[in-house]
């Protein structure tokens, strides 16, 4: 999915109370339109699993993740939520990496693939 297909599902998203995992993973979303969801889902009470996107910003132009960034854009996203919702399990989650498999993971700090 990217930005404009997100953008029409976040309002049905934030009227499914009883929800209580969602994956978003290998998706295309912006940092802005991450934050949208983020907000749609903050009273979503009942969550227990949350796994999202790196946002896109994060890559170079050629698909290659930039660690800095990765860790600041999902630190800054990680606090949009907390003052909204108490979060179980919050993920962040990159493409994955071109030269081992394995993904960048940030939860409550980053986790970097094996090469």
């Amino acid at each position: 999915m990217k930005d404009s297909d997100l953008r029409v599902l976040l309002p049905a998203l934030s009227q499914c109370s009883q929800l209580t995992s969602i994956n978003f993973y290998d998706n295309d979303f912006s940092i802005n339109v991450l934050k949208e969801l983020l907000h749609h889902t903050a009273n979503l009470s009942q969550l227990t699993k949350e796994l999202y996107p790196a946002p896109k910003e994060v890559y170079n132009h050629l698909g290659y993740i930039s660690v800095e960034q990765f860790s600041q854009c999902c630190a800054e996203l990680k606090n949009t939520l907390i003052p909204e919702r108490q979060f179980r399990s919050l993920r962040f989650g990159s493409n994955v990496c071109y030269d081992c498999g394995r993904h960048y993971i940030y939860e409550l700090e980053t986790t970097l693939c094996d090469c």
